[in-house]
């Protein structure tokens, strides 16, 4: 699937992967104290379970959809 697919352009895809991994950054070296940083630890798993559910959904339906293909006309 490409990013203009979902109206989305490389740039702005871009931005997100940036933001996404700075924030795993902060997270991960434990910069942000006290509950700002708990939630942005409790966002982060949300966001990963968020984007696990996805790509199990997606995987489903691509198996699912696979294997209904229609039958040839008699």
């Amino acid at each position: 699937m490409c990013s203009s697919d979902l109206g989305v352009s490389k740039a702005t895809w871009r931005w997100l992967a940036v933001l996404v991994v700075i924030l795993v950054g902060l997270a991960v070296g434990r910069v942000v104290p006290g509950r700002f940083g708990y939630w942005l630890d409790l966002g982060l798993v949300l966001f990963a379970c968020y984007l696990t559910g996805c790509a199990i959904g997606s995987l489903l339906r691509a198996w699912f959809v696979s294997r209904q293909r229609p039958r040839p006309a008699a």
